[in-house]
């Protein structure tokens, strides 16, 4: 029995390696890759914002949010704790437990960012990527969409920068945990 779970899992493994990279092969990721960019006058302000085209976004955050929903196979920390499972060398499990300090670390930057811009200390990425997915892009949670709302009235740049900064961090993330189970449990070259 242990040995037909350990095959589930790997095959689970597999999938996610396989998500991740259609992924990383979506057209929003060609060329200079999925960025953000904005321009600034002389006092500071934000004056121009650019982002991916809407639709492309919309059909990229499809795929994206299996990563992070609470309830799928494919979510970043069900997947860390499989691999957790699954290896015995524990330098490589020393790897897996890096990859998510990595992706904890890769928010500080922009949070720095936007809690200097705005004042709001109240606010991780994570719940502005939940926010978003739920609010604007896939559900139609009132409660959320309120809060986007009253949020987007009051820094409504520096609040897409974080939730393009929480997309970003967690497909990074995906794929480096990507690589390490390709490598080390998959035994691909």
């Amino acid at each position: 029995m242990e040995n037909n779970e350990t095959d589930k899992q790997i095959a689970g493994l597999q999938k996610f390696c396989d998500l991740v990279k259609g992924i990383k092969s979506h057209k929003i990721n060609k060329g200079w890759g999925y960025s953000v960019g904005w321009s600034v006058d002389g006092s500071g302000d934000i004056v121009q914002f650019d982002e991916p085209d809407e639709e492309e976004l919309r059909s990229y955050l499809l795929d994206v949010r299996k990563l992070v929903l609470g309830r799928s196979p494919y979510k970043i920390e069900t997947i860390r704790n499989i691999v957790r499972k699954v290896l015995t060398d524990d330098i490589v499990i020393k790897q897996v437990d890096a990859i998510g300090r990595n992706y904890k670390e890769m928010f500080r930057e922009p949070l720095r960012w936007f809690r200097n811009r705005t004042g709001r200390v109240d606010l991780q990425p994570s719940q502005i990527v939940d926010i978003y997915l739920n609010a604007e892009y896939f559900h139609d949670d009132v409660e959320k969409k309120m809060k986007l709302d009253k949020l987007r009235s009051e820094h409504p740049i520096e609040i897409r920068t974080l939730f393009h900064s929480g997309i970003r961090a967690i497909v990074y993330n995906a794929d480096q945990l990507a690589q390490l189970i390709r490598k080390h449990i998959l035994k691909e070259v």
